[in-house]
């Protein structure tokens, strides 16, 4: 029976996780660069998510509790966790969060294993965090306009927008920040290119909503084989903005 739930478990490392040619040249061909609004849109609602102007030192904290689901060979075992969730900014330095798992619910077949399966949820929360922190090394555009004043932005990976342009684009491209918007738009939006972007290691695409304040209401990190991501919503307290609830997911 050891032997048997050892096999079974090998996936545990990994848990809780919260593209045609001619049509390419074609449209990198013709590819009309982003308005300067949009540009200097993108640029103000980045400075205030990781640099806004005297942004203070503050500190939230939040318990929590929810379920997740850790995907086997036989498909899918359903626990509980519950435990402390930080978000913090020191002075000049973009937000940061981390959660501390203090109650896990398994199955008893699992429970051996909960030191790895607690470990496991806090480092995906973790590499959540260091994702977001690398944002600003993306080609980030507006994904779209949503209701309240809020907006989707989406970034591709770096590397991924310079092989499109080295394969089917012009040099000078890889320069010219608004014809990368474009091309990393295009990328993540046409349908015959949603595998080619998928790449391993580090994760090839984010997504955050955002408002013109710099909160961010959620926060989606694709992998080559995975997506986990978090959302917030808030209350005001005091003039200022305190968590309501924070859902995170991963699939």
């Amino acid at each position: 029976m050891r032997r048997l739930v050892k096999r079974r478990l090998r996936w545990l490392p990994n848990l809780v996780k919260a593209l045609y040619l001619l049509a390419t040249v074609l449209i990198l061909a013709t590819q009309v660069a982003l308005p300067a609004r949009a540009q200097d849109s993108v640029e103000a609602l980045i400075t205030q998510i990781f640099a806004p102007k005297g942004a203070a030192t503050y500190e939230l904290q939040a318990h929590v509790r929810g379920m997740f689901s850790l995907t086997t060979g036989s498909g899918f075992i359903a626990g509980t966790a519950a435990g402390d969730f930080r978000q913090w900014r020191l002075p000049g330095g973009p937000r940061r969060w981390r959660v501390t798992i203090q109650e896990l619910e398994l199955p008893w077949l699992l429970r051996p294993f909960s030191r790895t399966v607690r470990a496991s949820i806090e480092k995906k929360v973790e590499e959540q965090s260091e994702a977001f922190q690398s944002f600003r090394d993306y080609d980030v555009f507006i994904s779209e306009e949503l209701a309240g004043g809020q907006y989707a932005l989406v970034g591709l990976r770096r590397d991924i927008v310079d092989e499109a342009i080295t394969r089917f684009g012009r040099s000078a491209d890889k320069q010219d920040v608004a014809s990368r918007r474009t091309i990393a738009q295009w990328l993540f939006t046409a349908p015959s290119m949603q595998s080619w972007i998928k790449r391993a290691g580090q994760p090839y695409a984010l997504k955050v909503v955002t408002d013109e304040s710099g909160l961010v209401y959620e926060l989606q990190v694709s992998y080559e084989r995975s997506q986990v991501g978090m959302k917030f919503s808030y209350l005001t307290v005091g003039a200022q903005p305190a968590w309501k609830e924070v859902l995170s997911a991963g699939y």
